[in-house]
């Protein structure tokens, strides 16, 4: 009888430890407790009760086949330059379109000449998405991005999240004491 006992309790640990942890009803990894989840679809990335955990692959975005103008970018970009604006609102502006690259495509524009960068805002990015119109007026036919002084836009890349943006200011010349930085 002491046997039987022993069996039935240590079933009883086992059935409790199971129901206890629960590993298919964990937050998954990159999850806080209280997201809110759309459920709208009836689909949800958790398993219904009673089934099998499934290990989850983070789906890549799929780029369009074309390139696709960002609106809320392009009329940014358009701010470059304004009269009633200063330099440093200015890189202000490119530091935002640099920012947005980096939310939408995962690293900021690649290479570090400004018109490698000025490429990427362009639409030649891995997501295809234009952050700046073809034909921007302050873009030169080197296609190069123009401070308001005439002047490209020196980019230095720090890392595949960060680029320092520096104008030359009214004379021309980097590392002058003239020159802008973004602040």
């Amino acid at each position: 009888m002491k046997r039987r006992t022993m069996i039935l309790v240590g079933v009883a640990t086992v059935v409790v430890a199971v129901i206890a942890v629960r590993p298919w009803d964990h937050e998954q990894p990159g999850t806080e407790v209280g997201d809110e989840r759309d459920t709208s679809s009836g689909v949800t990335d958790r398993p219904q009760a009673g089934s099998r955990p499934v290990s989850t692959v983070k789906k890549q975005p799929v780029p369009p086949k074309e390139p696709v103008e960002l609106p809320e970018m392009i009329a940014l970009a358009d701010r470059l330059n304004e009269k009633n604006r200063s330099a440093q609102d200015d890189l202000q502006v490119v530091e935002e379109l640099i920012r947005s690259y980096l939310r939408y495509v995962g690293t900021v524009p690649e290479g570090g000449l400004n018109e490698e960068i000025v490429d990427g805002l362009r639409g030649n990015n891995p997501m295809k998405l234009i952050f700046v119109g073809k034909d921007h007026p302050k873009i030169n036919e080197a296609g190069e991005l123009l401070d308001r002084f005439g002047h490209p836009y020196y980019f230095h890349p720090v890392s595949r999240s960060e680029i320092e943006i520096r104008s030359a200011g009214s004379d021309g010349l980097l590392w002058s004491d003239d020159d802008v930085l973004f602040e």
